[in-house]
């Protein structure tokens, strides 16, 4: 599970770590209340990712997501989310 915690006072946060599957990376970044959240899932892995509650605006590889979903299930990938 891939769950992002973003605290007011931080800029960003890179994270990595290898699984048995592979490496899982991890990475946001936040300026003037826009948040960019870049993660990896490792071949032959699916990863259920959980976003924090009150975003706004969600995009997904640049597309906007309607409705208020917050858990999603990413298979194998290089993934960018972005939201304010």
């Amino acid at each position: 599970m891939l769950q992002p915690h973003i605290p007011e006072n931080l800029e960003w946060v890179e994270a990595e770590q290898q699984t048995a599957y592979g490496r899982v990376k991890s990475a946001w970044k936040q300026d003037a209340g826009n948040v960019t959240w870049s993660f990896s899932i490792p071949p032959n892995s699916v990863a259920e990712v959980r976003l924090p509650a009150g975003i706004k605006n969600l995009h997904a590889q640049g597309k906007k997501v309607t409705g208020e979903k917050r858990s999603f299930e990413f298979v194998a990938g290089c993934y960018e989310l972005t939201w304010e």
